[in-house]
């Protein structure tokens, strides 16, 4: 619960936390840093290859990658954590029992194999509702101190984890793409 003197101290301190937490495997410890690296689940390769490089190298100096488990980048993203040496957190949109896409059930494994943890504010045995996924944004923003945009179109839940993060007072870090390229869009307007 928001009470518990576990619950992450980021967090509480966001507008509209949630009162309680259901987690699998482990949260990061106090002290560490943890930065969430998202974008579009439509990512091209090119994008994907960036995730998983810039997760890769936070990873390898200590820092916590959080992300949504979906598609494309948020996927690269908990790889390349992995991959790092390090941590990474997955903030689902249903409860932890039932991860969300199945296809990520594997991943879900690795993140808890390697001392990361599967977070979400929804009870055990809760489905993955399509509003779930941006009421999550706020939990992926909230438990970091910056928020990395990968590859984000004009109408992207990656924009919505940008303004929480902005409301919330988090960096906001955008990588750039090709100049006409629709994937980048929302990335390139913000």
């Amino acid at each position: 619960t928001a009470s518990d003197t576990q619950y992450p101290e980021l967090l509480g301190e966001i507008p509209d936390p949630p009162e309680m937490l259901y987690v699998r495997g482990t949260l990061p410890a106090p002290e560490k840093v943890c930065v969430s690296v998202v974008g579009t689940r439509k990512a091209t390769a090119e994008g994907k290859q960036q995730a998983r490089e810039v997760a890769r190298a936070l990873s390898a100096r200590g820092i916590v990658i959080v992300s949504g488990l979906a598609f494309g980048i948020d996927a690269a993203a908990h790889e390349g954590a992995l991959e790092g040496g390090g941590a990474t957190v997955a903030v689902l949109a249903g409860g932890v029992d039932a991860v969300y896409p199945r296809e990520h059930e594997q991943l879900a494994e690795r993140i808890l194999e390697n001392g990361g943890g599967l977070l979400s504010e929804h009870p055990v045995g809760t489905p993955a509702l399509p509003h779930h996924f941006l009421e999550r944004n706020r939990i992926v923003s909230g438990l970091s101190r910056a928020v990395v945009i990968i590859e984000a179109p004009a109408r992207s839940g990656a924009l919505a984890t940008a303004r929480y993060a902005a409301l919330q007072g988090r960096e906001v870090f955008v990588v750039p793409g090709p100049a006409r390229h629709p994937h980048f869009t929302g990335s390139h307007m913000l």
